[in-house]
């Protein structure tokens, strides 16, 4: 396995991966207007490829603002992650966090923080599997006006 850090040209390849994660994105354009700076100094996405075929992908950015039971400014923030699911269990998952926390800390970041939906069982139990804790828990709500 190979992660590494992702260049647009891999877009076309990880796209079915991030609509997994972010069901608005529809296409490679899409992708690439949205992570235009994913190796910028705020924000990059790591790719994890076997045998030339793309396995998985995670983007962590840099948090200016207040983050849900952090302390510290800025907060390195797991936007997204995806595994291919015959390689879920493989430590893949595993292997891109650990790039996204050595990123972080090379920003100076010194906390680590990502979400997930409430009833995203499968996310909740892998960021509980790999040190996050939980902080908190929201409902969010829409009122017409």
């Amino acid at each position: 396995m190979n992660i590494r850090v992702a260049k647009s040209s891999d877009l076309d390849g990880i796209l079915p991966l991030v609509q997994s994660v972010w069901t608005s994105v529809k296409s490679s354009l899409d992708l690439y207007l949205q992570f235009s700076d994913m190796d910028s100094d705020s924000s990059v996405m790591f790719v994890a490829e076997e045998h030339n075929i793309y396995i998985g992908f995670a983007s962590v950015g840099l948090r200016f603002e207040y983050i849900e039971g952090t302390k510290t400014l800025p907060v390195a923030y797991l936007e997204g992650i995806a595994v291919k699911e015959e390689y879920t269990s493989k430590g893949v998952g595993k292997a891109l966090i650990n790039m996204c926390e050595k990123w972080a800390k090379e920003h100076c970041c010194t906390e680590f923080a990502s979400d997930c939906e409430v009833d995203n069982l499968a996310s909740e139990q892998f960021h509980k599997a790999i040190g996050f804790k939980e902080v908190s828990r929201n409902i969010h709500f829409v009122k017409p006006l």
